[in-house]
Parts: structure tokens; sequence; C-alpha cells
């Protein structure tokens, strides 16, 4: 019965950090895609400010931070209940 729960335990946390991976390399991708339409829009128009830049660069990082910490805790209730 021990046995069970920690080849699930190692198995979820083994899954946990394969899923963090993916999505980390996904939103970087999806970030570092933003990030060069708001540098080249901002280039080519002069219609964005650097205030606004930055503005657009700490929501994204805000996001992503949210949304890793929310996949990660729903993981852990998932091995909590789980085990």
């Amino acid at each position: 019965h021990i046995h069970t729960h920690i080849y699930v335990y190692t198995h979820t946390h083994t899954y946990m950090k394969y899923v963090l991976y993916i999505y980390g390399k996904l939103i970087q991708s999806v970030f570092t895609h933003i990030l060069f339409l708001v540098v080249r829009t901002h280039t080519h128009t002069h219609t964005h400010t650097h205030t606004q830049i930055y503005i657009y660069i700490y929501i994204y990082i805000y996001i992503y931070i949210y949304i890793y910490i929310y996949i990660y805790i729903y993981i852990c209730i998932y091995v909590y209940l789980t085990i």
C-alpha cells in the first residue's frame, strides 16, 4: 500500500516537472513573440512610448507568474487528493 503511494507521488512529480517544462517553453516563445511585436511596432510607428512597453512587459510577466503558480497549486492539490 505504501509502495503504491510512493509510486503515485514520484510518477506525478515527474509528470508535474514535465508539464511545467513544456508550459514554460510555450509561454517563453509566446512572450518572446509578443515582445518582438511590441518592439517592432515601436520602431516602425513610434506610437508606443517606453513606459507603454514596460507596462506590457510587466503585465505579461505577471500573467506568466500567475498561471504558473495556479498550475503548480492545481497539481499539488491533485497529488494531495491522489495520495
